[in-house]
């Protein structure tokens, strides 16, 4: 029999309209959750990304101050006079009690020769009473007052003595004459400076420490001190203010040093501390990538495996030039350097990783 060709064209239509009757509702279905994945993705905050790994470093403290004597004073005139010798000058060393400055005596001595001589004189009446008072031949009441004045006529002579023993000022502790404008001829009065007067020994750097890291400082804590005339001195901490500076929150803190260590010791030179603590793991940073919370502690946005945006409070251990080392973080990090502001912690962000431009070597 034989099969026209009309026959076999009707039938390859008949399969077609079948096949595609069977088939096409799932390709359709498959091409739109395509389109769903595609819109998905494209929903995505695009981030860059570092992939960041810790190094083992030292923190470092630093710290500014200046130096300082430990111990400053005045000396004084404790009487009144004219200037009549003056043996030291500015920048002089003297020790305690040493003669600096000499004053016009005038009168005083002649005074005190006579008020030893009405001193001894009260002495004898006031004796002569005690006899006679003793024998019934002198009331109480003029033995009372031959004792009033002798003992006026003793102060007379203390006040004198006293006044004469001021007319050489002396330096009260050992230390550096400054400050010192006298010339022969000057009238000076009684608690008039005639210099000031600085003592080296001990030999002090004042530094104002911030109250993130006074927590690491501790009395008798060696430090290494750089000050701004090129010296450097070891001295170690001998007092720690115990309350913050309330404009500066910082602390006082005192270090010693040996007034030897230096050649010319100056009160008020410039002073650098950088005190290396214990080693920790930190990563390196760019500071702009870190921000504040809502509690005001620093923080950065990393990345997890799923890709969803996470937040990490971390705490800075030294800064230098080309970045800020923090700690507080896992070794591997992938760290978000390029998008931060556009995503919140939880979300799920679409990464593209580049090389990091901070070295993390110390």
């Amino acid at each position: 029999m034989q099969i026209k060709l009309g026959h076999y064209i009707a039938a390859s239509i008949i399969i077609v309209v079948a096949f595609y009757i069977l088939t096409g509702s799932n390709i359709e279905k498959s091409q739109d959750e395509s389109l769903a994945d595609i819109s998905d993705i494209s929903a995505l905050t695009n981030v860059q990304v570092v992939k960041s790994k810790a190094s083992n470093i030292s923190k470092i403290i630093q710290a500014t101050g200046e130096t300082q004597a430990g111990r400053v004073g005045k000396i004084t005139s404790q009487t009144s006079g004219e200037v009549i010798s003056i043996l030291k000058k500015n920048g002089d060393f003297v020790k305690k009690g040493e003669l600096v400055v000499k004053i016009d005596p005038s009168d005083l001595k002649v005074q005190l020769s006579s008020a030893k001589a009405l001193a001894d004189q009260r002495l004898l009446e006031y004796e002569a009473n005690q006899s006679l008072q003793k024998q019934g031949l002198q009331n109480k009441t003029l033995l009372a007052q031959s004792k009033t004045a002798y003992e006026q006529a003793k102060t007379s002579v203390y006040s004198l003595e006293l006044r004469i023993k001021h007319l050489d000022i002396t330096a009260p502790f050992s230390g550096t004459i400054n400050n010192m404008s006298l010339e022969l001829g000057s009238f000076v009065t009684t608690g008039m400076s005639i210099a000031d007067l600085f003592d080296f020994d001990p030999y002090q750097v004042i530094l104002q420490v911030s109250e993130n890291d006074i927590r690491h400082i501790h009395v008798d804590m060696p430090i290494e001190v750089q000050l701004l005339t090129g010296e450097k001195v070891m001295g170690k901490v001998t007092f720690i203010n115990a309350s913050a500076n309330p404009s500066t929150r910082t602390f006082k803190v005192e270090v010693t040093i040996n007034k030897n260590s230096v050649a010319t010791p100056r009160s008020g030179i410039t002073a650098k501390v950088s005190i290396a603590l214990e080693k920790q793991m930190a990563h390196k940073l760019s500071p702009a990538l870190l921000n504040l919370d809502q509690n005001g502690m620093l923080t950065i946005y990393t990345i997890n495996e799923n890709n969803l945006v996470e937040t990490n409070q971390v705490n800075i251990v030294k800064s230098e030039v080309d970045g800020t080392w923090v700690s507080g973080l896992p070794t591997n990090i992938n760290l978000i350097v390029v998008g931060q502001g556009f995503v919140e912690p939880g979300e799920e962000v679409m990464p593209s990783y580049r090389p990091d431009s901070l070295s993390n070597e110390e």
